[in-house]
């Protein structure tokens, strides 16, 4: 029982305590333990052994509580051929360990280069980027 027990710990440890009984009952038989889940969820109880839940994916917009969206002005006519006369852009958000990073691209659309880029690292304790303790801190900034 208690070789068993280290077995369980080792399965639980490797997958950053993610896995529950029924994957580490799967892990386990492919190593060619009898195992029933049954009884592994028992002993995972006893030692405390717990799996983590997946966070429940949230839209970060809510549209209905936001401006109405900017006008249209280029009406899908990609074509440009002045230089620095229209930009694209695009954010995207990255989940990380200590909460959460923006990353942001600017593109000139007549010369198909990157302008600009940002970086930028939110820490867990604040909502915004530049509240207390968050900042730009970590942040990692390039402007052509």
């Amino acid at each position: 029982m208690l070789e068993r027990t280290r077995q369980i710990k080792h399965v639980y440890a490797e997958s950053n305590g993610s896995y529950g009984s029924p994957r580490v009952t799967l892990v386990l038989r492919k190593a060619g333990d009898v195992v029933t889940e049954r009884t592994l969820a028992g002993i995972m109880q006893r030692e405390g052994l717990r799996a983590t839940a997946k966070r429940r994916y949230r839209p970060t917009t809510d549209s209905s509580k936001t401006l109405a969206p900017a006008p249209n002005r280029l009406q899908r006519s990609f074509t440009v051929t002045t230089t620095d006369r229209v930009g694209l852009s695009d954010f995207t958000e990255l989940p990380c360990r200590n909460g959460k990073a923006y990353a942001v691209a600017i593109m000139g659309l007549c010369s198909r280069r990157i302008l600009g880029c940002v970086v930028s690292a939110l820490d867990a304790d604040s909502d915004t980027a530049g509240g207390p303790g968050a900042g730009l801190q970590g942040s990692w900034w390039c402007f052509t």
